[in-house]
């Protein structure tokens, strides 16, 4: 046991939680091999690049349970003869998906990429995209998390992966202008915020509008002089949609009552009309929508 290593560039970041619930349903015959590699043929050493909760699991059995020595404690392993790390890394994400193993989520897919590029000098498309964009996220200061982690309160914090996965690295960078200039640097994003702010610059990159740094300033400045940049469900923001949105059906639908969608479908239609009363440049803002509703410019800010 004591010869295998876990690299902590390739593995998620260790969940104890699950380590505990596989201690509380341990079976001996259902223990997978771990996966390893050797990078040094000549060394002793093998790195684990699948299985690291498999192993720590195995280290409280021996250490802790049953008190024995690591040294000459033996256990299961498969040894790849690949020494490649971008190799070991695209099985790793292919592998981790089958029944009973604990599988890669959004963000551990994303770190895995970034990881990728950064440790393997990987030249994979995806993954060389994928990177540039957390070059975006940490160049404004702000970080990538997963809930799981317990930082996703942190001044700084995204949480939300599947708009960054999404997203393209233009439209990532209005995203982080945006976001520090309504103070995300010393708080955390807001889901509603994410979910909002990246349909609207994905819109605006659609729309082949090309934003500068001071349009998406002056975004914020309307977003927070209007609405204190909040979007969660119970800010004015909403409020306001819901008003325009039932004024809206009272002339447009003549049949069930109105029920305003706190989402981008009748989210985007209000702030998109907003932002073109106040602002140039925005005209092309609404093509190729999917909903019906355009407020009345009566119910505006």
């Amino acid at each position: 046991m004591n010869n295998v290593c876990i690299d902590d560039t390739m593995q998620r970041q260790l969940n104890i939680a699950w380590v505990i619930t596989l201690l509380n349903m341990f079976v001996a015959t259902k223990v997978i091999p771990i996966h390893v590699y050797q990078p040094d043929p000549n060394d002793e050493l093998y790195l684990a690049w699948d299985g690291q909760h498999t192993l720590v699991l195995l280290w409280l059995i021996c250490t802790q349970v049953f008190g024995e020595d690591p040294t000459t404690f033996d256990i299961p392993v498969n040894v790849y003869a690949s020494h490649q790390k971008s190799e070991m890394r695209g099985c790793f994400i292919d592998l981790n998906s089958e029944e009973g193993k604990k599988m890669l989520d959004l963000f551990d897919k994303i770190e895995q990429m970034i990881y990728g590029v950064r440790v393997d000098g990987s030249t994979n498309p995806n993954w060389v995209v994928t990177e540039q964009k957390q070059q975006i996220v940490e160049n404004h200061g702000l970080f990538l998390t997963s809930k799981k982690f317990g930082d996703d309160h942190m001044p700084g914090a995204i949480s939300r992966m599947q708009e960054i996965n999404k997203m393209q690295p233009e439209s990532i960078e209005w995203l982080c202008d945006y976001l520090v200039a309504v103070g995300a640097q010393h708080r955390a994003v807001e889901e509603k915020e994410m979910v909002m702010m990246s349909y609207f610059f994905e819109r605006c990159r659609l729309a082949k509008i090309k934003l500068t740094q001071k349009q998406v300033y002056d975004v914020a400045n309307l977003a927070k002089n209007h609405w204190g940049a909040d979007f969660s469900p119970s800010s004015r923001f909403w409020a306001r949609v819901s008003l325009a949105y039932s004024n809206w059906h009272a002339v447009h639908v003549v049949y069930g009552n109105p029920r305003c969608n706190k989402e981008p479908i009748h989210g985007f239609p209000f702030m998109a009309e907003q932002i073109k009363k106040d602002l140039k440049g925005f005209s092309k803002l609404l093509s190729n929508t999917s909903s019906e509703f355009i407020p009345d410019a009566a119910d505006l800010y």
